[in-house]
């Protein structure tokens, strides 16, 4: 699996040079290109929704948006500087919800309050685009860990690009964490009304848990790919040489389900805190995406099931092929269950829903290899009871993460309050006010970098 591919928002025209006021007289050119900045944005993300799926150019994304991030901070900063004041209070700006459960093709589009969550909704966007980069990057893969005639060449640029790919997650759900631990606390200064999804916390952290689940799971894939050749020529025990410990394995799987079952938690929370809201007549306005919730669901639940494999295949492996049949059958059980029952009813797509059907019937195949082994390794040589699952939930280990979220670090604001100029021409000011002097009123061009600049595809 590649992770959770998220439908992009878009956005409807705002003019910063209409919805703020330069008090200062000296920010006239900084709003016209703030509004430039935007502009693109908006055209951006409606073109990438026009586009077809396997051909959006989601780097294009992220460079837009890092492009206008420092002008909306900047705003900000202005605003509680009094060097700029809002034409209206709050400042509106239209954006089409992605995590809004709708049952029309398109979602809902809201009107939202706020500079800061303006400033949710582009940072939302470029976690969602870092997220589908990664995935794109993931698809353009293959299964080439198991072609056996991959020159060594190609093999290590493939490696790389998986790893760019766990970065890339990273770095979303550290952007989720900031929005859920910094943006939307703002919100609670003055800006009331309904509220989006993607303006409750309790969302954004569960989206910061998926984007770090979905970035474990690759590096779990990462983690097999040097054994993966000798696994798929002779699929079950013994384990080829170069297999990574299969505990280590089942560890991470079980982290892994802990995080996407965490984050499943969260949505549920919101949920309820929704309908408590509802029925006192209270301001949110939308359900959380069913696609979102299920897919937190079965990926935590599969990933549960794959522990419990590598958890049998390190008993057996160890001769303790009691456990190792009973975890296997375990495993097994759980597998057939998505197989045939939830997974089937997964209705993102239906490409997705065949991809995830697949992976499980893979997955039931090479459980039922190790599964064959033992069994017939305990019935004729080592005679050991098999425990029953209930009787195994007590022996599971702790989870390992292997991979940490990525800090979000909002970029130097493109004029104003935390700029040197600023700085610099205020102490100009003061060092001037007796001689009559001006200071110079003209920014200087900063230059900024956008976030994957130089990075490897």
């Amino acid at each position: 699996m590649s992770g959770y591919v998220y439908d992009l928002p878009t956005t409807g025209a705002l003019s910063l040079s209409e919805l703020c006021i330069d008090i200062t007289g000296s920010h006239a050119a900084n709003l016209a290109r703030a509004t430039e900045a935007r502009a693109n944005v908006r055209a951006i993300l409606k073109a990438s929704r026009r586009t077809d799926a396997g051909e959006r150019d989601y780097l294009k994304v992220v460079k837009a948006l890092d492009d206008y991030i420092p002008f909306i901070n900047a705003i900000i900063a202005s605003v509680a500087a009094d060097d700029l004041t809002l034409a209206q209070e709050p400042g509106k700006s239209c954006w089409r919800s992605t995590l809004s459960h709708s049952t029309l093709s398109d979602p809902p589009r809201i009107n939202v309050q706020g500079l800061h969550s303006e400033l949710a909704f582009v940072l939302y966007s470029s976690a969602y685009a870092l997220s589908n980069l990664s995935a794109a990057s993931v698809a353009s893969l293959g299964t080439y860990e198991r072609d056996r005639a991959l020159p060594d060449a190609d093999r290590r640029a493939k490696d790389e690009k998986l790893s760019f790919a766990v970065k890339l997650l990273c770095r979303a759900a550290g952007i989720f964490t900031h929005i859920a631990q910094v943006v939307i606390p703002e919100l609670g200064k003055g800006v009331g009304g309904p509220r989006p999804p993607e303006l409750r916390e309790d969302v954004a952290n569960a989206l910061a848990k998926l984007a770090l689940a979905d970035a474990n799971v690759l590096s779990v894939r990462k983690l097999l790919t040097r054994s993966a050749v000798e696994a798929a020529l002779s699929p079950g025990p013994p384990l080829p040489q170069g297999h990574p410990a299969p505990a280590l394995v089942a560890k991470i799987h079980l982290h892994i389900a802990s995080l996407f079952a965490s984050a499943r938690g969260l949505t549920d929370t919101s949920q309820r805190k929704l309908s408590l809201l509802k029925s006192r007549g209270g301001a949110d306005s939308a359900e959380m995406s069913q696609d979102i919730r299920r897919y937190l669901e079965e990926e935590s639940a599969l990933n549960e099931a794959l522990a419990h494999k590598w958890l049998g295949v390190d008993a057996g492996e160890a001769n303790r092929t009691g456990d190792a049949v009973g975890y296997l059958r375990w495993a097994k059980s759980e597998l057939e269950s998505l197989k045939e029952g939830r997974l089937a009813r997964f209705k993102k797509s239906g490409g997705d829903g065949k991809m995830k059907k697949e992976r499980s019937a893979e997955e039931i195949e090479s459980v039922g290899m190790f599964l064959n082994n033992y069994l017939r390794t305990n019935d004729s040589v080592h005679f050991q009871p098999v425990p029953t699952s209930s009787s195994l939930q007590a022996t599971i280990p702790a989870g390992m993460p292997v991979m940490t979220e990525k800090a979000y670090e909002a970029p130097m604001p493109a004029f104003g309050p935390g700029t040197p100029d600023y700085v610099a021409r205020h102490v100009q000011k003061l060092d001037l006010e007796d001689s009559g002097t001006p200071p110079d009123s003209e920014p200087k061009e900063d230059d900024r970098d956008y976030g994957l600049k130089g990075s490897y595809f």
